[in-house]
Order: structure tokens, then sequence, then C-alpha cells
């Protein structure tokens, strides 16, 4: 019945649709338990606005302990991967095009979904129907932390797993978006003195404690600072938004990381005027 799970995530894969020219998220996933290592990834191809799902193409690669398990799952699949695929997605299966190759103990799935072929009926009973915007949010809130994704990138991001068990390229790229997002709220920071003087004739920010100076708290997705017997003020940046942390801006109103900026997942500090985020 374990062998089983593989297909249920192959199907689910299938739900979270989305070819051509245009928007794309490519995600990719990793699991092992007792009896097998899966990996798979998997591409949203959205129309140039964004707001139409084309077609989502999944590969998955699974390996075995050994033959005899490979055989045993095949023969769980009616020993036609493929077939029961399409089988389990009955009304649709004119709009899926699927291919399965077997090397020893692996087995490799490619699975092309066409989504903008379904009827308007068939889309409403399928969940996870997002836009890119859509998908995009859900994604950058933390609150889709299954798969690891990317969003328009040039290069095809494959799931290349480390020693600890982390997605090697993808997980690399998703630091890398921490970094960019910590630095965009330092700017932020550092620009919302101005805007500030420029709403109120001229006035500075006050400071609440001269000894610690401004401090901007970071917590769901916002960051904040509220100057004694006045309204808050805050940040407006791009990017991911932290679900913790503190910025100081100084006397020189230069900004830095006071308290670690959690950024998805990542923790941000700051070194000199260096941005480091990590596990």
């Amino acid at each position: 019945m374990k062998k089983m799970k593989i297909l249920s995530f192959l199907l689910v894969g299938l739900c979270l649709t989305g070819c051509g020219k245009g928007k794309k998220i490519e995600c990719a996933y990793y699991e092992q338990s007792s009896d097998f290592k899966m990996t798979y990834d998997y591409t949203f191809n959205y129309d140039k606005s964004g707001d139409t799902l084309k077609t989502l193409e999944l590969i998955m690669d699974v390996e075995f302990e050994n033959k005899e398990d490979l055989d045993e799952f095949i023969g769980q699949a009616n020993n036609d991967v493929c077939e029961f695929v399409k089988g389990e997605l009955s009304s649709m299966s004119k709009n899926v095009n699927c291919k399965s190759t077997e090397d020893n103990n692996k087995i490799s799935i490619t699975v092309t979904y066409k989504y903008d072929k379904l009827t308007d009926s068939e889309k409403e009973n399928l969940p996870f129907n997002f836009t890119y915007n859509e998908f995009k949010e859900l994604y950058e809130s933390n609150t889709y932390e299954q798969d690891m994704c990317v969003f328009d990138s040039d290069k095809k991001m494959d799931p290349v797993l480390k020693s600890d068990g982390v997605l090697g390229s993808l997980n690399n790229s998703r630091k890398s978006a921490a970094e960019d997002s910590a630095y965009g709220i330092l700017k932020s920071a550092e620009a919302v003195v101005i805007e500030y003087m420029l709403d109120n004739h001229g006035e500075a920010i006050p400071v609440n404690d001269p000894k610690v100076g401004v401090v901007f708290v970071c917590s769901n997705g916002k960051c904040s600072y509220t100057p004694n017997g006045k309204e808050p003020i805050y940040l407006d940046f791009k990017g991911t938004s932290p679900t913790d942390g503190e910025v100081l801006l100084d006397s020189n109103l230069e900004a830095s990381i006071k308290k670690p900026l959690v950024i998805n997942g990542y923790k941000c500090t700051m070194n000199n005027d260096k941005i480091e985020c990590n596990k």
C-alpha cells in the first residue's frame, strides 16, 4: 500500500495545473521512505497575462530499493502506470498525455495535462485552480510549503538532493530570494524617512527611545513602527514578506537588521553591509 502513495502524488500533481509563451511556475518535490526515493518537478504554463492556465508538465522519477519493489508497484497499477492515471481521470483522459520508462529499479513518468482543453464543468471540479498571481501570493505567504518553486526562471530548476536532504538548486534560489527581500526591506526603511517628512511638513519620524532609535517590527507579513501618540508607519517593499524580525533605523538614517528577519523559512542577518540568510 505504501507504493500506491506514489500514484496519489502523481494524481495530486495533475490537479495542481498549469504552455505556450507566457508566465510559468516551476516547482519540485523530494520524498524518501523506507522503500523508495522520489523526486518530481512540474511546470505550470500560463498565458501572457497569467490569468489562464494552459498546461502542466509533470516529471516524476522514482527509485525503489530493488527491481522486485518496482515490479510490485507496476503490478498495483495494473502493469501500466499511464493507463492507471488516465483511468483515474476518466472524463479528462483525452486531455492527458503520459509516457513512462523503466531502468532496473527506477521508473520515470512524464505527464502533460492540457488544462485549457477542459470544459468549464471539469475545471470547477479541480482543486488549486489558481491564477499566476494567486499562486505566487500563496507561495510567498509561507502557507504553501510542500514544494519549492521558482517563478519565470530562465533556467529549468531540477530537484537536486543534497546530502542534508534539502533540494539543492531550488533551495539556493529560495535563499537568494530571501536575501533580495531583506535588502528591499532595508531600502524601504531608509526611504520611509523622506516619505514621512514630505507627508508631515518636514517633521522627522519621532523616536520613542533615543538610546535605541526607530525600530520596525516585522510580524505576519508587515513591518511597522508606531511613534508615541501617532499612527503606525508601515514599510512598503517588494518581495516575500517576513514573518518575524526587526529593522533598526539609526540616527544616521541607515537601516540594519536588529533581530533576524525570517523570510521563506530562512533567518536573515547582517554582517557589516552584507546580508546572509540561512536555515
